[in-house]
Formats: C-alpha cells, sequence, structure tokens
C-alpha cells in the first residue's frame, strides 16, 4: 500500500564555541566530522525509506483476504475469496491513496461501517475488481461503484432499477 514519507528531519548542526586552542580546533573538527558522519546515516535511511514507499506503491499484492468483517489489507492490492459481507475496512497507520480488492467469489460491501456506497448493499461479482480511496477527512472508504451490483442480477440507481444481466 503506499504510505506517506516521514518528513525530512536531518540531524542538527553541533554547537561550535569560541576557539582559543589547537585542542578546541582538533574538538571542533571532531564534533564537525561526528556530525556529517551522523548526517549521512540520516541521508541514508531516508533515502531507503522513500525508495520503499516508492517501489511498494500501487505495485504489491498481498495474501489473500477471507471476505468477513472487518477486511485487513496490508498491500495494495488483495484478491478476497469468500461470499461474505464486509462494511468495515482497516485503515493501516499513514496509509494514503487507494486499495484494489479482486472477488475470487464474489462479495457484499455494505455501509454501516466506513464504507461509503452510493446504494447498499452491493455485489461484486466473481473475478471483478474495485478501487477504493481512502478519505482521511472523513474517515471514509469511497468505492469505485460502477462495478457494483445491489443483488447478482440488477442494480439500484436512487428508486430505478436496472437491469445489468
Amino acid at each position: 500500500m503506499p504510505y506517506q514519507t516521514e518528513d525530512y528531519n536531518p540531524p542538527s548542526l553541533p554547537e561550535i564555541r569560541q576557539i582559543r586552542s589547537f585542542e578546541e580546533v582538533r574538538d571542533a573538527v571532531n564534533r564537525i566530522m561526528q556530525y556529517l558522519a551522523h548526517l549521512q546515516s540520516s541521508h541514508v535511511q531516508y533515502f531507503q525509506h522513500l525508495r520503499e514507499n516508492m517501489n511498494q506503491a500501487s505495485t504489491t499484492q498481498g495474501a489473500d483476504l477471507v471476505a468477513q468483517d472487518p477486511l485487513v489489507p496490508t498491500h495494495f492490492m488483495h484478491v478476497v475469496t469468500g461470499g461474505g459481507t464486509v462494511t468495515t475496512i482497516v485503515h493501516p497507520r499513514n496509509h494514503v491513496g487507494h486499495l484494489m480488492l479482486v472477488a475470487q467469489d464474489g462479495f457484499m460491501l455494505d455501509a454501516g461501517g466506513n464504507i461509503q456506497l452510493i446504494t447498499a448493499p452491493n455485489f461484486l461479482k466473481p473475478n471483478a475488481h474495485i478501487n477504493l480511496t481512502w478519505l482521511p477527512s472523513k474517515n471514509v472508504w469511497y468505492t469505485d461503484s460502477c462495478r457494483l451490483q445491489n443483488s447478482l442480477t440488477t442494480l439500484r440507481v436512487g428508486n430505478r432499477t436496472v437491469v445489468t444481466e
């Protein structure tokens, strides 16, 4: 799953006091060298974390999940097995962006938890997929509703039933 990269916070510069002797020069140079080593270590750690986030964003598939409440994703993509009903999807800490769920057997998404649907409940047919977007200000997953159906054969839009099969 895409995760936010932490803010870059380099280490603070060491305090350089007034220098009056050769020993104080040597001590100041030693503190600056220690600072530079610490700064380099911070750079390496930050950019490795950034690279890991960039490489995993929208490219990795996690283990199969069982359609049950709550659904606990760990990666950007998951295959969902079983025909259960999901009303809550756990939002991983620091996650940003999208989540893709692929229905192996077909499962229901329903309101009542943290999933926003146009109409509820909705069925995701076998071998179909859905993209969900996390909106932090609302603490809600918004669905790409065009792939959902109210039942196995129909879709309700407002008060109107649309035949899909």
